[in-house]
């Protein structure tokens, strides 16, 4: 999914580029969606397909949970015969989803290599009623990307996404219903505490997602660094705010450190100062070893790179290895 969302945003590129404007990704959902319909059939029986799987998947819990509490509160009505049919109820889900795995990953793939077909014809076709003046204008090699590799992801957008989503949405209501069948009190309360919590995860969103961009622009300016670096220094920033908010001006009782036991700074006698020298000469050794061999075996443009002051650059588009 998210190869699509980056198709559709290099597509706005060249729009905006060619058209002066730029589409929406709803406007080029809409512009998608019409490719599913010569394949309605297959589709909803793949949708079919994917809800059997999810069934069988879920099934075997509600079967072990029947077993254990026969074993714990009725051993007599345990019997071998009992076991057996729960085997072959078992054993027939499996096949079904089995079955039903086959079709999704084989059928399903062919409709998105159809849908992919689909998609290069018409692409092909508006690139043959346009002028040469477009072409003058326009990256040649650009549109024949979008025409060839760009689409071997929507093979899997086109298979994966309606799919993926629809198995999360059974599993979440056959998981519900499974958990009311066991206690309904508890499972209210549950689903109760649960809303609380995505509401609480949807506020914070909204919140870093306008507080972070309002950060980036400040960032590059304050330390004139590495750009890469821009976002984690906003978001530390920010986080060095939450903590100090949290836990000094509200005084909620802040979580305690994860301690864990390394035997390697052990043996050096808890000297932070020689582990970290050992582990980095170590790693960087490595890196410079594998940048030696990935650029031909040669330190070619290692001068320059050491020359420059790292503002605004992706080292890897401007020094691209051999």
């Amino acid at each position: 999914m998210l190869c699509l969302f980056d198709i559709f945003r290099k597509d706005e590129i060249i729009l905006k580029e060619t058209h002066g404007r730029t589409r929406s990704t709803a406007e080029l959902f809409r512009r998608f969606a019409p490719y599913f319909k010569p394949y309605v059939p297959t589709l909803i029986l793949d949708l079919f397909c994917a809800s059997l799987t999810t069934i069988c998947e879920l099934a075997l819990p509600v079967i072990v949970r029947y077993v254990m509490n026969l074993a714990q509160y009725n051993l007599s009505a345990l019997t071998a015969n009992l076991i057996v049919r729960l085997g072959v109820l078992y054993f027939v889900l499996r096949v079904i989803d089995t079955a039903g795995s086959y079709y999704m990953a084989n059928i399903g793939h062919v409709m998105g290599a159809k849908i992919e077909t689909d998609m290069r014809t018409t692409l092909f076709r508006h690139l043959q009623k346009l002028s040469f003046r477009y072409y003058a204008n326009a990256k040649v090699g650009q549109l024949m990307a979008r025409i060839t590799s760009d689409l071997f992801d929507v093979t899997e957008f086109a298979h994966h996404c309606p799919e993926e989503f629809f198995i999360a949405g059974v599993k979440i209501v056959v998981s519900f219903a499974i958990l009311l069948s066991v206690n309904v009190p508890l499972t209210l309360g549950r689903f109760q505490i649960n809303l609380i919590a995505i509401a609480a995860c949807a506020a914070m969103c909204v919140f870093f997602g306008v507080s972070v961009p309002a950060l980036l622009p400040g960032t590059s300016k304050l330390h004139r660094g590495y750009n890469l670096y821009n976002g984690g220094l906003a978001t530390g920033l920010l986080g060095l705010f939450m903590f100090s908010f949290l836990y000094k001006t509200m005084g909620i009782e802040p979580p305690q450190p994860l301690s864990c036991e390394n035997a390697v700074y052990t043996a050096h006698g808890s000297s932070y100062l020689l582990f970290c020298t050992a582990f980095y000469a170590l790693l960087f050794s490595l890196c410079a070893i594998i940048g030696w061999v990935r650029n031909g075996k040669t330190f070619r443009g290692y001068g320059e790179l050491l020359r420059d002051s790292g503002y605004k650059t992706n080292f890897l588009h401007r020094y691209p290895l051999a």
